[in-house]
């Protein structure tokens, strides 16, 4: 089954959604994730990655795809969420999964 799961974090951030996509391969779907630019929790885009880098890579199988439109807090989740369903429309899965948004805890 082609599975594509909208997430507003994924890896190389910490996120159990991560897990659940590597399952997902190891039972034999075919997964893509579309998510941002990687920035959590201090929102500081992380090394390596950019507007214009890596926004294709293949981590355990998973295919990560991020629309470069979409940085960290540059825009409100909700529309990042829509700009990010709107760009890759044309997947086609068969399946879809948007986890939970959860909130992100600040450095003190």
């Amino acid at each position: 089954m082609k599975i594509t799961i909208y997430s507003h974090i994924f890896y190389p951030e910490m996120a159990t959604i991560n897990e659940v996509a590597r399952k997902l391969v190891e039972r034999g779907h075919e997964v893509t994730v579309v998510t941002g630019i990687p920035n959590a929790p201090l929102g500081k885009i992380f090394e390596g990655y950019g507007f214009f880098q890596r926004l294709r890579e293949d981590w355990k199988g998973v295919k990560i795809r991020r629309p470069s439109a979409c940085g960290p807090s540059a825009w409100p989740a909700l529309l990042q969420c829509w700009n990010i369903c709107l760009i890759w429309r044309p997947l086609e899965p068969s399946a879809i999964m948007l986890p939970p948004r959860t909130g992100r805890r600040s450095a003190s």
